[in-house]
């Protein structure tokens, strides 16, 4: 057999290898993205995933369509994505509320948060804060807790639905502020803000990423940061541990799950992708402009943050007994 012919050959056995081999990671991604969001248009969750997508889109030389799912804490989008193919075209924003929701259910869950997912990597940690309408006599919150301890059930507070983070933020503050304050669910932030803002409601727990706008158009009050740190553009803000509530921190964060199952060749991609985001200067400054400062975290250390505030929250609602059903 010539030489020429066994070149020929190995260049035919090569091709029909090529050709028996499944689309692989190598050409990801070959058409759009869907990123789920299980929150509606308006809110934090929807500002940070849409600014991702965008970037992703760049990065990763496809389009990052965003999919609003709202409904049941986030629950409705969680299970879309953990029933999608894992070929890495559907992604989940998902926001810690989402977490401590399943902390805090004793309904079946048709999905398991943390064995049906993969984590992407961690994209913000964002400060949580209280607001009340400009035209509220209530001007701190160490002031509001004292209103409410006087008028047990007659201080009502908007948050994003049942389950959300500002929901339980409030039972927490509830069982250790020995206060009766009258939680107001919506169907996701934009419509609680709505509502607080027309005077259905008196106060609101929300990410700072929704409100800021509002803060500095003089529409809301900014009461009190509900983290463990002041925060750097309202330092004259006190927190509310440091308004008469010892222990009280609550931030929000904001990071991507892909399907259980995705190709580790395909989570590479996204994690590289992701890390040269949320390093990019402009990136930073529209996250912090947003209320959102970027936090990268690692697929690891993303998965160890989900995990501890699933302990976290678990260990909070054996003292606040939340019933989510």
């Amino acid at each position: 057999m010539s030489q020429r012919l066994i070149t020929l050959l190995g260049i035919a056995l090569i091709a029909i290898l090529n050709l028996s081999q499944p689309a692989n990671s190598a050409e990801f991604p070959e058409k759009p993205i869907r990123m789920v969001i299980g929150f509606p248009p308006g809110g934090g969750n929807d500002i940070v995933g849409r600014l991702v997508a965008q970037r992703l889109s760049v990065e990763l030389g496809q389009q990052v369509i965003v999919d609003n799912r709202p409904g049941a804490a986030g629950d409705i989008g969680a299970e879309i994505v953990s029933k999608s193919s894992p070929d890495g075209y559907t992604i989940l924003l998902i926001p810690n509320t989402s977490v401590i929701s399943v902390a805090m259910t004793k309904r079946p869950l048709k999905y398991d948060i943390m064995k049906d997912f993969i984590p992407i990597g961690l994209i913000s940690v964002a400060p949580m804060v209280a607001v009340v309408p400009i035209q509220s006599e209530i001007t701190s919150f160490r002031q509001l807790i004292s209103i409410a301890k006087a008028n047990p059930g007659k201080i009502n507070h908007g948050t994003a639905g049942l389950g959300t983070l500002a929901y339980l933020s409030g039972e927490w503050l509830k069982s250790i502020s020995q206060i009766d304050i009258v939680p107001i669910p919506y169907k996701g932030t934009g419509p609680a803000l709505t509502g607080l803002l027309s005077g259905e409601t008196q106060f609101m727990f929300t990410p700072l990423s929704g409100v800021d706008s509002f803060i500095k158009e003089k529409r809301l009050r900014l009461l009190a940061n509900m983290g463990s740190k002041r925060i750097p553009t309202y330092q004259e803000v006190p927190t509310i541990m440091e308004s008469g509530v010892p222990g009280f921190d609550v931030s929000l964060w904001y990071g991507l799950l892909a399907p259980a199952g995705t190709p580790p060749s395909i989570m590479f991609k996204y994690e590289s992708a992701l890390k040269i985001i949320l390093a990019d200067s402009n990136v930073i400054k529209e996250l912090d402009a947003r209320g959102a400062p970027a936090v990268y975290g690692t697929s690891s250390e993303f998965g160890k943050l989900m995990s501890n505030d699933l302990v976290r929250w678990r260990e909070i609602n054996k003292t606040v007994k939340v019933t989510m059903d």
